[in-house]
């Protein structure tokens, strides 16, 4: 969906496969410029600010600039009728929360 909505996978970059424990120093190495959570994620964990209390992520750009974009778990990962608006979506959270002059 990442790559669908026109963003970069900046995990995938760093060479993270899979649902992997992340490191702070992959977190950090890898400079994304927008977060990708899913709300129940975000909701385990108190919110944007205990996300960025994980160690690393407010060290990176995202972080730093607090650009955190939540959807629905079932909205996003379904593959179902709704995927097409799913990606829409995205493709929005992903241009409302790039950084000017970036790739979302």
């Amino acid at each position: 969906m990442i790559g669908a909505a026109g963003g970069v996978n900046a995990a995938a970059e760093a060479g993270i496969v899979e649902f992997k424990p992340l490191s702070p120093e992959t977190v950090v190495a890898a400079q994304p410029d927008v977060i990708l959570v899913l709300e129940k994620g975000l909701e385990s964990v108190g919110g944007v600010g205990g996300l960025l209390a994980i160690p690393g992520l407010a060290d990176t750009p995202a972080g730093q600039a607090r650009r955190v974009v939540a959807l629905d778990d079932l909205y996003l990962l379904g593959m179902g009728p709704r995927t097409g608006q799913a990606l829409a979506d995205l493709v929005a959270a992903f241009h409302a929360a790039a950084p000017t002059g970036s790739r979302p």
